[in-house]
């Protein structure tokens, strides 16, 4: 992927595109990002591996999947549904009637799921060559990921300070 991470944090952050890191690991996480990246029409979904991160990042958890839009983090099921979303058309809709399901029940039911997604993975079959191309082209490599986690972390680092800067909060309440 030719996009530098600047403009990737940039496109992230202005919700123009989403970051979904999945477990690598995972067949069936890996199929279920074939299957979106197949279905993005808009070119809106990026895709990373989770355990690029964990060595720079331990308190990256295990057991989900996450999404980055619009500078928000996304887990769980609500990240399965804001990407689908992200889709548009049908999926959207779709998305939008399980929405209506309460969080503690999606969530349960995605926990149930992320717990037994290596024995589901047995399952599965090994993404054939064309497949796993579709995926590559829309997936980070560690080096990139890294650096958008960085840029991401400076730029969060620098808002933070700048809320906290006496002359910012002066000239905001001078608005």
């Amino acid at each position: 992927m030719s996009i530098s991470p600047e403009q990737i944090s940039s496109n992230i952050l202005a919700g123009k595109q989403a970051l979904i890191l999945i477990d690598g690991d995972c067949l069936l996480c890996k199929r279920s990002a074939l299957w979106l990246a197949r279905r993005d029409t808009h070119n809106v979904l990026l895709f990373a591996n989770l355990n690029d991160l964990r060595s720079a990042y331990q308190h990256i958890p295990d057991h989900t999947l996450m999404l980055l839009v619009g500078g928000n983090t996304y887990t769980g099921s609500s990240a399965i549904l804001l990407s689908a979303k992200l889709l548009g058309g049908l999926w959207k809709l779709l998305a939008e009637l399980l929405t209506a399901v309460p969080p503690h029940l999606r969530d349960r039911i995605y926990a149930t799921i992320a717990k037994k997604r290596h024995k589901l993975s047995a399952a599965c079959q090994a993404l054939p060559g064309k497949d796993a191309l579709v995926l590559k082209e829309k997936t980070l490599d560690a080096a990139q990921i890294l650096l958008l986690f960085s840029y991401l972390t400076r730029l969060k680092n620098d808002t933070k300070r700048r809320k906290n800067d006496p002359a910012t909060k002066k000239h905001r309440l001078d608005e």
